[in-house]
């Protein structure tokens, strides 16, 4: 397990602290998989609903699971 390994942890930790108590269990497991396996690497705050949907099992009521807690950048 290398650097690369650590970063993606680090990303996933600070997703899951932010959406924790927040939002439902499914929706923070299924983000911080998304920064640990996936190809999530900018903060959930910078990501666009479009680049959301684009990643693989998120669908709207997970966007809006996550927009109730963090604003879609420009808001």
């Amino acid at each position: 397990m290398g650097k690369d390994w650590e970063i993606r942890r680090e990303r996933a930790d600070k997703a899951r602290a932010l959406l924790d108590g927040k939002a439902t269990d499914r929706v923070v497991r299924l983000i911080a998989r998304a920064y640990l396996y996936g190809d999530l690497e900018k903060p959930l705050d910078e990501l666009t609903d479009e680049e959301l949907l684009a990643k693989p099992l998120v669908g709207p009521k997970t966007v809006e699971a996550i927009r109730a807690v963090i604003p879609s950048p420009g808001s």
